[in-house]
């Protein structure tokens, strides 16, 4: 089937990625050149989520906007009363990035329930011949 190569424009994370997942992919024979763009598309999104979680594990998942401190509170060296906490958009963009992530991997069986219903190699069973045909489960 022959394993594509990794553009060299990807991002750091997106070539680790790669050099992880093409040779696993193609252990299991799933692997093949024309699969290329799928491919270059699911490790750069993989290194952009990447980057997204790593932001969220430094500033976490919400942030608070404060009141303009009172007198009081900056004679006290406060800050001013929270006045709402919001989620920082990193968040939305891990989230839709690691949906797209699942819709790309299911077409490699990239987990165990996609590689349940995978047929890899393209035969089809309805075209078994001899008695097998006649005598299997599937």
């Amino acid at each position: 089937m022959g394993r594509p190569v990794c553009p060299s424009s990807m991002s750091d994370e997106g070539k680790v990625r790669w050099k992880v997942l093409i040779p696993q992919l193609d252990n299991m024979g799933v692997l093949a050149k024309i699969d290329y763009g799928e491919l270059v598309q699911y490790c750069s999104l993989w290194g952009e989520w990447h980057k997204a979680y790593e932001w969220l594990q430094e500033h976490g998942q919400v942030y608070q906007i404060r009141e303009k401190p009172t007198k009081k509170q900056k004679e006290e060296g406060r800050q001013g009363d929270i006045k709402s906490v919001l989620q920082w958009p990193q968040v939305s963009i891990f989230r839709n990035l690691g949906e797209r992530l699942s819709r790309i991997g299911s077409k490699f069986g990239l987990t165990p329930s996609d590689r349940a219903g995978m047929t890899v190699g393209g035969k089809d069973k309805k075209q078994d011949k001899g008695k097998a045909r006649f005598f299997s489960a599937g």
